[in-house]
């Protein structure tokens, strides 16, 4: 039995506003790709996304939408990332998808036009997503693959990226051809080696706003090349005397000199070791200090030391059990 067409446009603005409420995250996407006045009523329900993460990949593009309670993702395929995607699919999943699940055909629901002349490049879906999320920032996740700088720096002219996600361990130059698409944010997550790939270094000298590094360090050198503003360690292999290090390069304005917060996380020991060589001045513990940056609408750091470079610019160090805070003072 054939059912006739309804046509949802003809109703009342209140009316459609009520038959999209009704609708699921998969249908009112999908609607949105009709037309451009279906584009303006589903970006007018205000779909409360959080986030929005695109991996690219040599024949593939993910575009993953996080919601509160569900995450979708639309897949495309293609031969070449600047060509036509030859298909779209597009599946929803009820929480956080699980770790190590493998998608099967069932899973997916792929999309029909109903304008079959709609012709979308790789970027036009992505900015067609931004528009009806309300986003102007996406996340971007490195999968490894080889893919041309030119083509990523095609794909992401214009769009700000909130934060770089890096797991290069398979293409070595991935993390500093995403570098030069001016990300505001990098997270380095947890290398299946356990150690810092050596694709990150070049990421390291890059000036991004926040640096998260969960990757364990094992060299002092690598807290020598840090060019961002704000850097976390969450995972570190270093000594004192490797932050020693880190301290007297600081005084003497050879290193880091746009780091205005550092986080290292690591067992302290030994504060002596730490401290050796450094002249500073110590503080009464009952001291708190205000440090506004973007990641923290205010912290309190407690100065313990206080320390002043060759330039006259100012710091503080205060030393925890399990982690330490260096705060350049503005």
């Amino acid at each position: 039995m054939s059912v006739p067409y309804f046509h949802l446009l003809r109703l009342s603005a209140r009316s459609i506003g009520r038959a999209l409420r009704c609708m699921d995250v998969i249908q009112l996407i999908s609607l949105s790709f009709c037309s451009k006045t279906c584009k303006s009523a589903v970006t007018a329900t205000n779909l409360e996304c959080t986030s929005i993460i695109v991996t690219v990949m040599r024949t593939m593009l993910k575009i993953n939408l996080h919601f509160r309670v569900v995450t979708c993702e639309l897949v495309l395929n293609y031969e070449n990332l600047d060509e036509l995607p030859h298909s779209v699919k597009i599946w929803e999943n009820p929480g956080n998808p699980l770790i190590g699940y493998i998608m099967e055909a069932e899973d997916f629901s792929t999309i029909a036009f109903a304008n079959t002349s709609l012709s979308f490049t790789s970027k036009n879906y992505m900015l067609h997503i931004m528009d009806i999320m309300n986003k102007s920032t996406i996340d971007v996740d490195d999968a490894g693959d080889d893919v041309p700088l030119i083509v990523l720096q095609d794909l992401f002219k214009n769009i700000c990226i909130t934060r770089l996600i890096c797991i290069s361990e398979i293409s070595p130059n991935n993390m500093q051809k995403y570098a030069s698409v001016h990300a505001r944010d990098c997270m380095i997550p947890m290398s299946t080696d356990l150690e810092i790939h050596s694709s990150a270094y070049p990421t390291f000298c890059s000036s991004f706003d926040s640096l998260d590094i969960r990757t364990p360090l094992h060299s002092p050198n690598d807290l020598l090349n840090f060019n961002s503003s704000t850097v976390t360690i969450t995972d570190s292999r270093l000594t004192e005397k490797d932050c020693n290090l880190f301290l007297k390069h600081w005084l003497l304005g050879i290193s880091s000199q746009n780091l205005k917060l550092l986080t290292v996380c690591f067992l302290i020991d030994d504060k002596n070791a730490l401290l050796d060589g450094i002249f500073y001045t110590q503080q009464p513990e009952p001291r708190a200090m205000g440090f506004e940056s973007r990641r923290f609408d205010y912290r309190t750091i407690r100065g313990s030391f206080d320390v002043q470079n060759v330039d006259g610019v100012e710091a503080t160090l205060y030393l925890y059990d399990f982690s330490f805070d260096f705060v350049v003072l503005e």
